[in-house]
């Protein structure tokens, strides 16, 4: 009976760290099994997902197109002086850099020339 009560014990102190586990890291696991399981089934001649090649390499195509236009998309891609100019200012408030009060006079000054 003690060795049971330990058990549940170090159980339940296990499932605590389980909450800190990001989505991200459950769905990447989840993959990589299902990828294990296809790979060891299709050792055997029993594929689980039964996929060719060249539907492989097009899937990997498409994923790459679809990923590369979400991250362009997503991110903050500043072209003009202006857009640059406001990125380092975030990046300095972020930081502590620059005080609110310089962060504003920089603002005003960046508008009386985007007018001009």
């Amino acid at each position: 009976m003690g060795n049971s009560r330990k058990f549940y014990r170090k159980v339940l102190k296990n499932m605590k760290y389980l909450k800190n586990i990001s989505a991200g890291t459950i769905t990447r696991t989840l993959f990589l099994v299902l990828a294990l399981i296809n790979q060891v089934l299709a050792v055997f001649g029993k594929p689980l997902l039964n996929i060719t090649e060249d539907e492989i390499g097009q899937a990997v195509s498409i994923v790459w197109t679809i990923v590369a236009t979400v991250v362009a998309w997503w991110k903050n891609n500043s072209f003009t002086t202006a857009a640059i100019m406001a990125d380092q200012l975030k990046v300095g408030l972020k930081n502590g850099i620059f005080p609110e009060e310089f962060a504003k006079k920089i603002i005003t000054k960046m508008r009386e020339v985007s007018h001009e």
